[in-house]
């Protein structure tokens, strides 16, 4: 099993129970929710089917995808029919027991991108040019410019 009970200052995406007392690090990139003992993440609850839902880490955050279970999954309050992006602090409900989540790098870039800052979840192959392709020297050359600016009026 991939799950356990964990402190709060792990900084890895969390289900937190509603009563406060329960968290469950999410640690790695996929999980199968549910009651069965091959479950990743295992929620012993008789609302909860033996394979529930599968959540899912990608660049934009957690997915959640039902599995075909007998009590549905929720993303607050709104059924899973179809793979979703759950927000930070989504209220994840899995046929009955109800989770927030906890996810500290996502709330960051979420704050960030509220607040009208550029954020970067992933840098696509080939974004940044290298030195070779020209394009690459401008700037380390104007640092230069300006570092010689600088001590030229220090030194003056």
């Amino acid at each position: 099993m991939t799950w356990h009970v964990t402190d709060h200052d792990e900084p890895v995406p969390r289900l937190v129970g509603e009563d406060g007392q329960t968290s469950i690090a999410l640690v790695g990139q996929a999980w199968i929710v549910g009651r069965g003992p091959e479950c990743d993440v295992r929620i012993d609850h008789p609302d909860v089917s033996r394979r529930h839902a599968r959540l899912s880490l990608r660049d934009d955050g957690l997915w959640v995808e039902d599995l075909g279970s007998k009590n549905g999954t929720t993303v607050d309050g709104v059924r899973v029919t179809e793979p979703t992006l759950a927000p930070p602090r989504a209220r994840i409900s899995f046929g009955g027991p109800t989770y927030v989540l906890h996810h500290p790098a996502a709330e960051v870039t979420r704050m960030l991108a509220d607040a009208g800052e550029p954020t970067v979840t992933r840098m696509a192959p080939g974004a940044v040019e290298s030195p070779s392709s020209g394009g690459g020297l401008a700037i380390p050359a104007a640092i230069a410019i300006l570092l010689g600016i600088v001590l030229a009026t220090l030194l003056w």
